[in-house]
This record gives C-alpha cells, structure tokens and sequence, in this order.
C-alpha cells in the first residue's frame, strides 16, 4: 500500500489522551491510532507512556518484540523515569535502576516511524512540582518536537503531577470516554484540573471526546438506546457547562469503537483482527481519518488565531 504522504508538522503537535476514569480504552485508542496513522502515512509518531501501569509499552513492545529487552530498559533507567529523575543525584530515585547515561534518550525505535518512550511501573514514585514542568523542554531541548510530526502522550488514570506534566507539555488532549452512567463525572473532574493548567499553557484545547468501548449492536447510530441516552447527556454538558464553567469547548468524534468482548482477550491491535472482524479495523481507519482532519483543521485555526490575536478558539 502507498503511503499517504503529508507535509511535516513542525513543530510536532502534542497530544495527551486522557480522562479521570479508568478502564475507558484510553491505551486501546493511543497504541492503535498511532499505529494506524504511521501504517497509513509519512508521519512520524512519538508515543510517551506516562502511565504507572505501563500497559501501552508492554503492548507496543510484544508487538514489535521487543518486550524481552524491557527489564533491561528499566535497570538503566531508559524509561520516562529519566525525564524527572533528578540530575544531581547518583542513584535513581524514581526507578529501581542506576541511570546508564544521561545524554542517552529513553527512547526505543519501533520501527522507521513509530517510536516510543517506555512507561515505568516505578512512576507510582510521586515528584515535586518543580519536576511537573519538565516533559516540554525535554522534548524542545532534544529536539524531539522536530524529529517527529506527532508526540501522543497515555495519561495516568487519576490527577497527579504527571498528569499535570502531560498537560502542560501538549497543545492538545483528546477525552476516550465510555458511555455509561458514571462517564461524565470523570469528564467534569477532569475540566476542572486541565482549567488550572490553561493557566500556565495558554495554547492548551481539547481536540474532541471519542466514544469507545461500545456495545455491540444493531441500531442504525450504532449506539444501543442506553448507551444514546448518556451520550445526550454528556453532550449537554459539553455544550453547556463546560463552556459556561471552564470555557472549554469539546465536540465529540463522529467516530466510535465499539467493544468486541472475544477480541479483546486475543490482542489490543485491531489490525489483527481484520480478518475475524473487518468492522473492528474499519472504525479505528475511520477515526484515524476524523482524526488528522481535525488536527489539520486546529493547525489551521491556530495559526489564524495568532495571527489576529483572537484568543477565542473554537473546534468546528
């Protein structure tokens, strides 16, 4: 398949996914649209696992086979753990492993597109704040936002200066969201943390909320009668509140993932499914496309906002 070929973005845009609820698909999204849009085109993908539970590294590396060479990663500290380990001292504070050398990038190759800095279950270790601010000029500094088009970033599940790292390093974050009853708490809880980083990162939107892990079903919209009846009211909220509140504004993909129960136990990538259940690839392409067409779009804006000097940005 030729590859679609896009001018590069430079610098790269940075993208944290991430909501206050877990068990959303947020590392199901992440790994498979990294993958899909570097399968799919010329752009060069980053991916930041800043999530103690690491799961988004261990799936990238099985995939690629690596996995076997992580604990190694891990005892020298070629993890995130080397971005806020503290430089003046001898021994790691953060991670179980002694620091091999500090100009070497955490970084592992995946292949000539993807690439990925490795999560650490020693994250769990708490920073201070000074160290929260750390992950945008690490990746200035290295010239990382040059290297690549795209930096993604999986956010831990709950608030943490991590968290607040991740936010403060990204020009946008993406919501995944379930559709069941207790989605929109953790939607509210998370406008309210991510109100109080715009403070100190002005270019901070939110490129959209997409809806995963949907039942399967056979409703027209794709979405059960349940599962519709949240979605309104999640998407009053994002049309009210979070406007009139936290004046953030947040439309949701077109695009969904619905749950597929048997599949989820055999792999998290969807493009090996594809002969079992083509549908399953067909959406995360579909999202893939919504998803640099709306990136494309928010570019575009920016560059017009800064241009005028209008501070109101709207995503359409």
């Amino acid at each position: 398949m030729n590859k679609k070929e896009f001018n590069n973005v430079t610098p790269a845009k940075v993208i944290s996914f991430i909501n206050m609820k877990g068990g959303v698909g947020k590392t199901t999204l992440t790994v498979n649209l990294a993958y899909e849009i570097t399968e799919y085109s010329n752009l060069r993908v980053l991916v930041i696992d800043i999530d103690p539970q690491f799961n988004t590294t261990q799936s990238l590396l099985n995939h690629f086979s690596k996995l076997d060479i992580y604990e190694e990663l891990q005892l020298k500290s070629d993890t995130i753990v080397k971005v806020f380990e503290k430089s003046n001292k001898k021994k790691a504070t953060l991670s179980k492993g002694e620091p091999d050398n500090e100009s070497t990038l955490p970084i592992q190759n995946l292949n000539s597109q993807l690439s990925i800095i490795p999560g650490d279950l020693y994250l769990t270790n708490e920073i201070d704040s000074t160290r929260a601010d750390r992950l945008r000029p690490f990746l200035e500094k290295n010239d990382l936002l040059n290297d690549f088009d795209l930096v993604f970033i999986d956010c831990p599940p709950t608030w943490s200066l991590y968290s607040q790292a991740a936010l403060k390093a990204s020009d946008y974050f993406v919501i995944p969201s379930k559709l069941d009853e207790f989605s929109l708490y953790g939607i509210k809880i998370l406008l309210e943390k991510v109100e109080d980083v715009i403070d100190s990162n002005k270019k901070l939107s939110c490129l959209g909320a997409i809806y995963t892990m949907i039942s399967e079903n056979k409703a027209a919209s794709g979405i059960n009668r349940k599962q519709t009846e949240n979605k309104e009211k999640i998407e009053s909220f994002f049309e009210n509140e979070a406007i009139e509140e936290f004046n953030i504004h947040v439309k949701p993909f077109r695009s969904i993932l619905t749950f597929h129960n048997r599949l989820s136990y055999e792999s998290v990538f969807y493009e090996l499914q594809r002969e079992k259940k083509e549908a399953v690839c067909q959406e995360m392409q579909d999202l893939r496309d919504e998803f640099l067409s709306k990136l494309k779009i928010m570019i575009k804006r920016k560059k017009e906002v800064d241009i005028d000097g209008d501070k109101n940005l709207q995503l359409i």
